[in-house]
């Protein structure tokens, strides 16, 4: 079990899709300048992170050699690190280059007491996601090996929220059919969070009961505001996750405009703020 007092912090990134120094790109967003200065980022964060989740959208194009330099940038992580597949990916070159991350049914491992499981949504050639009904075999015997463990979802697209959210397709998340399977599994254990890309967004729901966190990924961000269509804009982020007495916390962290600093505290001045230290009304009661 995670222990009851040391925080366990993990990053959930999402939606890289890395263009290599080789390929052409065609998208307007330098993805491996983000993923450069996200991985900067973890590597100064204290505690350091135990892990890392990559839910999927890995590169953009699916090309052979843009998996093989994303495999070098990612090995500057020194700390476990779980890729899911995307719209965007193709399966047989990732499995090429990330021998040891490809699997037909999902992954699955135990780090600091969390019991952390990806799934493969992606559909060749397709944009929505589902689930064989082979992996959700694999998902429901592996969840029962370690019943008593907190359990950590990754897969790249979202289930379904509610009945309808104006969209005509399923092409921005998991099918209803994946979706009602899944949580028929997952209401039977303890589950801290699903954690998805695919969507662009720092988005939060709750799942009939079941934490989902989304994060809007190192590509661009989608705006919510704008509901005549499909509408980016530049920036993006990553999530920092901590897990601490049971308890489970996720913040989006704005990586781009962690470079418009407007002012900084220190941590003795912090100190003046922290209510349990002697007020003057203290000193005049003793």
């Amino acid at each position: 079990m995670p222990s009851e007092h040391a925080a366990i912090q993990f990053l959930h990134l999402s939606d890289l899709h890395y263009v290599g120094a080789t390929s052409e790109s065609t998208i307007n967003t330098n993805t491996r300048r983000h993923l450069d200065l996200a991985v900067q980022v973890a590597g100064c964060l204290k505690p350091a992170p135990a892990f890392v989740l990559i839910s999927g959208d890995l590169v953009d194009g699916g090309k052979l050699e843009d998996y093989r330099e994303l495999k070098r940038e990612l090995e500057r992580l020194t700390i476990p690190t779980f890729l899911a597949l995307g719209n965007h990916d193709d399966s047989g070159h990732f499995a090429e280059v990330f021998a040891d991350h490809a699997s037909a049914s999902g992954q699955a491992a135990i780090v600091a007491g969390l019991h952390i499981v990806t799934l493969d949504s992606h559909v060749p050639q397709r944009v929505y996601g589902h689930l064989q009904h082979e992996q959700l075999d694999w998902l429901h015997s592996e969840l029962a090996r370690y019943p008593e463990l907190p359990k950590i979802i990754q897969l790249h697209h979202p289930p379904v929220f509610g009945k309808s959210d104006g969209f005509p397709d399923e092409w921005h998340h998991l099918s209803a059919e994946s979706s009602e399977a899944l949580h028929r599994i997952l209401s039977l254990y303890r589950v801290l969070g699903v954690f998805s890309g695919h969507i662009h967004t720092d988005q939060f729901t709750l799942w009939r009961g079941i934490p989902c966190f989304c994060t809007a990924g190192l590509n661009n961000t989608t705006d919510v505001t704008y509901q005549a269509g499909l509408r980016g804009v530049r920036a993006a982020s990553f999530n920092l996750c901590s897990v601490s007495g049971g308890d489970l916390r996720v913040a989006a962290v704005p990586l781009l405009a962690l470079e418009e600093e407007l002012f900084t505290l220190s941590a003795e001045q912090l100190q003046k703020f922290n209510p349990s230290a002697t007020s003057p009304v203290d000193k005049e009661k003793k």
